[in-house]
């Protein structure tokens, strides 16, 4: 995925990406449409090959809460060098609440990653069953549907070394609801079985409750 980065151009996002159930993006063409993912597989080329393929606006919601020195420093250098791939640059989610609701409110397709240690205000922490175990998520995705009445379109990306390509998987846009969240997990780990590409020990991170603390 960081790699990838470097190479990232429009042969590439043409040639080497299959996007199921593209459709999908079609039906939310007028409200847009939360894009929740985990970070499993080159999460980052979602945006890029949506925009790509689909001729959609689209950013992303990305977090430094839990990083620092030269972590830190490696990722806002990573940010400033993807915000050109994305029709708008990534929003922390500790700052621009007003350009962030004002992209809610409008027709964008926002990616929102289901696997964050969050430290906000009011957080909904919920238990969540996945490959047989069970995993405890902020209900982020699901509090951002309901407050702007935003569809969800559970995401996912494989990549395929035979075939040197990635396959993004989208599910239905799921309407507002309380189990967004848990629709959108569920049918993410039907899509996400390889355990190499998972970014990182996303079974052990979110095993228990005390890690939000």
């Amino acid at each position: 995925m960081l790699s990838e980065s470097f190479i990232l151009n429009k042969k590439y996002l043409e040639n080497n990406f299959i996007i199921h159930n593209s459709e999908a993006i079609d039906k939310c063409r007028e409200t847009g449409a939360i894009i929740a993912f985990i970070h499993y597989g080159s999460f980052f080329l979602i945006g890029p090959a949506l925009i790509h393929h689909k001729r959609c606006k689209y950013t992303a919601i990305a977090s430094l809460d839990n990083t620092k020195g030269s972590q830190r420093k490696f990722w806002e250098s990573f940010h400033e060098r993807f915000n050109k791939y994305y029709s708008h640059n990534l929003i922390l989610r500790s700052s621009y609440p007003r350009k962030f609701i004002s992209l809610l409110k409008s027709p964008y397709f926002i990616g929102v990653a289901l696997d964050v240690h969050t430290k906000r205000k009011h957080r909904k922490i919920k238990k969540y069953r996945f490959q047989n175990k069970d995993i405890y998520l902020d209900d982020y995705v699901g509090t951002l549907s309901s407050k702007y009445s935003k569809p969800v379109i559970a995401c996912t990306i494989n990549y395929d070394s035979y075939y040197n390509t990635h396959r993004i998987f989208l599910s239905e846009p799921i309407d507002q609801n309380e189990n967004v969240t848990l629709e959108s997990i569920n049918f993410i780990n039907t899509k996400s079985t390889d355990h190499f590409q998972f970014f990182h020990d996303f079974l052990n991170l979110f095993s228990t409750i005390s890690n939000f603390k």
